[in-house]
C-alpha cells in the first residue's frame, strides 16, 4: 500500500543506499530525471546532480545519515543535459532499527526560480532607477505619512529616511502653503494626476521651493510624488526679470543724465564767469566758487551714473583702487547721509594703481558698500560708521569694506558667496551679489573674504595684486597746459 501511495506522489520520491546509489523511485523521479524507471535504480547520485553541486549535495547526505533532516536547493541533470532548479527533502531511511539510506523528496521550482529571479533583476532595475534618480522620489500613504524615500529626497530635505518614514508631511510645509498641499493630496489619493508648485522647510531651517508631479499607483491607498528643486530656478527667472529692471533703468539714467548734463555745463561756465571777474565781491566770490564747486560735483555723480548703466566688455587699464571707490561713495552718498551712515575713508594714498577693469572692481565695491547699507539698517545703533581701508602689502592691494552692523553668524561665512544664498527677506535680494564679486575679484587672481570684525559688524577683504602696465612702446610727448590767464573763455556746449 505504501509503495502504491509512494508512486501516486506529483513529487519525485528518490530512495538512495549508504553507498548513494539509487535503491528506487517513483515515476515522477524518472519523468524528473528524463529517465526510465527502470534505469533509476543502480544511478550513483552524482550521475543526476550538476557538476557544481556535487560536493553539496554529498553533504548534505551525510548529515541525513547522521540522523538530521535536510532541507534544501540544488540542480539536478536530465537525460538531454538540461539542468533543472529543485527543492530537496531528505530524511534517514531506517527499517526495523537498520539505518539503509535515505529517502529524498525532490519538486521541481525551476520556473518558479527563473520567476522570483525575473521578478529580483526587476526590483533590483527599479530599485537602482529608484535611487539613482536626480529628482526626489517619495510615496505616501493614505493619511499623508512617508512610506518610502529616495536618496535624491534626502539630500534635498537633509533629512535621513529613517527619520521621516512613518512621518506626517505637514510639518514641513509652512503653514500658508499647507491649504494648497493637502488639497492637492486628496486629489492624488482620489485617482488624479497634477502638478503644483511649493514650498517646505529643509532640516536646517532654510526655505526651499519645490516643483511636485503626483501620482496614485494604488487609489485610496498611496500617493507617488516626484519633487524638483526649483529654487535656483526661480532665483534665476527673478534675476532675468531684475536684470530686465536694470536694462531699463540704465537707458533711463542715460536719458536723463544727458539732460542734466546741459544744465549743468552752463551752471559751470557761468560760475566761471563770475570768478573770472576780479572786482567780484568776497563774500560773493565764495558763493560762486560754492556755486562752481556743487556743479562739478553733480557732474561727477551724473558721469558715475552714466559710466555704471553703460555696458561695457571687460578692459583692464591702469586703475587707481582709491579713486574707484571714491567714484562708488559719490553714488552712493546720498543713501548714505540720508541713513545717517558716517563714512570713513582710510586710504593708503601711495599705493600704486594695478592693471585691472575698473567698471568690475565698481561694481564689486557697489555690492559691498549696498549690502553693509542695509546690514546696520537692521542693527539698533545710534551712530552707524562705514569705514573703507585700503593699503599695500608686499606686492598685493588690500581693500576693507567694514560695518557696524550686527555681523555674520560664524555658520555662515562660508556660505555667503554661494550662488542664490541671501539673508535678506524675500524679494530683498536675490543672493547674487557676492557670488558674482568673487567671480570678478577670481577673474583678477585676487581673494575675498568675509569676517566678523573685533568689536561689532562685519568686514569684507579683498586683496588684489599689484599688476604694473605692460610697456606698448613710445608715446609722444604731451604739450605743456598753457598757465591760466584772466582772459575770458567761452565754453561750447553740445
Amino acid at each position: 500500500m505504501a509503495a502504491e501511495i509512494v508512486a501516486a506522489l506529483a513529487d519525485a520520491v528518490v530512495v538512495t543506499g549508504l553507498d548513494r546509489q539509487v535503491l528506487s523511485a517513483n515515476r515522477a523521479a524518472a519523468e524528473l530525471f528524463g529517465r526510465p524507471l527502470d534505469d533509476l535504480p543502480g544511478t550513483p547520485i552524482d550521475d543526476l546532480v550538476a557538476v557544481a553541486e556535487r560536493q553539496h549535495v554529498a553533504e548534505r547526505e551525510h548529515r541525513a545519515v547522521e540522523g538530521e533532516e535536510q532541507r534544501y536547493e540544488t540542480k539536478i541533470v536530465g537525460a538531454g543535459g538540461d539542468e533543472r532548479v529543485v527543492d530537496v527533502s531528505t530524511t534517514p531511511l531506517v527499517v526495523e532499527g537498520e539505518l539503509l539510506g535515505t529517502v529524498a523528496t525532490l519538486r521541481d521550482v525551476t520556473e518558479e526560480k527563473h520567476a522570483q529571479d525575473t521578478l529580483a533583476r526587476s526590483e533590483a532595475r527599479y530599485r537602482n532607477l529608484f535611487e539613482s534618480a536626480s529628482d526626489a522620489i517619495a510615496t505616501f500613504d493614505a493619511n499623508g505619512r512617508f512610506t518610502t524615500f529616495n536618496h535624491a529626497a534626502e539630500i534635498i530635505s537633509g533629512y535621513r529616511r529613517e527619520e521621516l518614514v512613518g512621518q506626517w508631511f505637514a510639518p514641513m510645509l509652512p503653514d500658508d502653503e499647507l491649504p494648497k498641499a493637502l488639497a492637492h493630496f486628496q486629489k492624488a489619493l482620489s485617482g488624479e494626476t497634477g502638478l503644483f508648485e511649493t514650498s517646505f522647510y529643509r532640516k536646517d531651517g532654510d526655505v526651499r521651493t519645490i516643483q511636485v508631479t503626483y501620482s496614485t499607483p494604488r487609489l485610496d491607498e498611496e500617493v507617488l510624488c516626484v519633487i524638483r528643486d526649483v529654487t535656483e530656478q526661480k532665483m534665476l527667472q527673478e534675476q532675468l526679470i531684475q536684470s530686465e529692471k536694470m536694462s531699463a533703468i540704465g537707458q533711463l539714467v542715460s536719458g536723463v543724465a544727458h539732460e542734466l548734463n546741459n544744465p549743468l555745463a552752463g551752471i559751470s561756465a557761468f560760475a566761471q564767469l563770475l570768478l573770472s571777474e576780479k572786482r567780484f565781491p568776497p563774500d560773493q566770490r565764495t558763493a560762486a566758487e560754492m556755486i562752481y564747486a556743487e556743479a562739478r560735483r553733480a557732474s561727477r555723480i551724473v558721469q558715475n551714473l552714466l559710466t555704471f548703466a553703460r555696458q561695457h566688455k571687460p578692459e583692464r587699464t591702469p586703475t587707481s583702487v582709491n579713486q574707484v571707490l571714491d567714484d562708488t561713495l559719490e553714488l552712493r552718498g546720498y543713501e548714505l547721509r540720508v541713513r545717517g551712515i558716517d563714512v570713513q575713508r582710510d586710504y593708503d594714498e601711495q599705493s600704486p594703481e594695478t592693471m585691472a577693469d575698473a567698471h568690475q572692481l565698481q561694481q564689486v565695491f557697489l555690492n559691498l558698500i549696498t549690502n553693509a547699507e542695509q546690514a546696520m539698517e537692521r542693527a539698533e545703533r545710534d551712530q552707524q560708521r562705514l569705514t573703507i581701508r585700503t593699503r599695500r602689502s608686499g606686492d598685493l592691494i588690500r581693500i576693507e569694506v567694514e560695518d557696524t552692523g550686527p555681523g555674520i553668524p560664524p555658520n555662515l561665512l562660508e556660505r555667503i558667496f554661494n550662488p542664490f544664498f541671501t539673508t535678506k527677506p524675500t524679494g530683498s535680494g536675490t543672493g547674487l551679489g557676492l557670488s558674482i564679486s568673487l567671480g570678478i575679484v577670481r577673474e583678477h587672481e585676487g581673494r575675498i573674504w568675509a569676517e566678523n570684525a573685533t568689536q561689532s559688524g562685519a568686514r569684507f577683504v579683498i586683496e588684489l595684486p599689484i599688476v604694473a602696465p605692460r610697456p606698448t612702446g613710445e608715446f609722444q610727448s604731451t604739450p605743456a597746459s598753457q598757465p591760466v590767464t584772466d582772459r575770458l573763455h567761452v565754453l561750447v556746449v553740445d
